[in-house]
């Protein structure tokens, strides 16, 4: 069981992709799930000793955003207790229909991705990640209530058990949505309060993506798949403005100038100050950058 097994999966529309790339492998009995562009950053690790976390990869990362020697883990949990009589759903990756768009500029689609069709409106592609017991030859595990299950790859965790990638759409729920409407809101104030580069706003090849983690009361791990173009208009909005203060100050005689930039100076201080504390989103930010063709995990 030392050879790694790995499927990539995304969903597009015609030549354009518009969800993030998911990456799923298994290494020895140990899952791990990312966004392939950063899987080298955070990454998903669903361990067989049962002991579940969302973690930054290095402790370089992790102090970015977290206080210097605190646990790389944003969140830990155990493994859910079976749910059926076979298995165990571990994990679930969300693909809202609401949060795809295309790359502002359209990259050719990598040939080692598994590209799933767009869901309808107001519907979710559910990929799941579940650990069964090895199934009669032609059988296939079914969720209660969903007709549409596929089965993208399983692989042998041990003589007696499989792990399966299945897919299937299903509709948004209203808990869900409401999730998503808050991750958006915290992702903005962070990303204005953060001192974000605004060079790479008009980056023409960029394609926005981001994750939230989901609060999930079965216990299984949740992770949704989340468009971040919004925050083009967010922070140019935000830059136009400070640009704006600063032409303002630049024109102001110096003792004017000098009574208002040491208030000023004491707020962004109190700012930077007040970022470093920890956020279950802070790790949204760090999957804002470019797709390119070139990037390959």
């Amino acid at each position: 069981m030392g050879r790694e097994r790995v499927i990539r999966v995304g969903v597009a529309e015609g030549d354009s992709a518009l969800s993030a790339v998911w990456r799923i492998w298994l290494n020895g009995s140990d899952v791990y799930v990312a966004i392939r562009n950063i899987a080298g950053e955070f990454k998903t690790s669903l361990h067989a000793s049962g002991v579940y976390r969302h973690a930054f990869v290095t402790d370089q990362l992790s102090e970015q955003f977290r206080p210097v020697g605190a646990d790389r883990a944003v969140s830990k949990w155990n493994r859910p207790p079976p749910q059926a009589k076979a298995g165990t759903l571990l994990f679930q990756i969300l693909i809202p229909e609401s949060e795809l768009q295309p790359a502002r500029h359209g990259l050719p689609l990598a040939r080692d991705v598994v590209w799933l069709p767009r869901p309808p409106a107001g519907a979710v592609t559910y990929l799941s990640v579940l650990e069964l017991v090895r199934l009669a030859p032609g059988l296939m595990p079914q969720f209660e209530g969903v007709s549409n299950t596929t089965a993208l790859a399983s692989w042998p965790t041990d003589p007696r058990s499989m792990l399966w990638t299945m897919v299937f759409v299903a509709p948004i729920t209203g808990e869900q949505a409401e999730q998503i409407a808050s991750a958006r809101v915290e992702i903005t104030r962070q990303a204005v309060q953060r001192d974000l580069s605004g060079d790479h706003l008009e980056e023409p090849r960029a394609h926005w993506r981001g994750f939230g983690l989901l609060q999930s009361p079965d216990g299984v791990g949740r992770i949704v798949d989340l468009n971040l173009e919004f925050l083009r208009e967010s922070l140019t909005a935000a830059y136009t403005a400070a640009a704006h203060c600063r032409a303002r100050l630049l024109s102001m005689g110096e003792p004017r100038r000098q009574a208002l930039v040491g208030p000023i100076v004491k707020l962004v201080r109190g700012r930077t100050d007040r970022r470093r504390t920890v956020s279950p989103t802070g790790p949204i930010l760090r999957v804002i950058g470019r797709r390119t063709a070139s990037t390959s995990v």
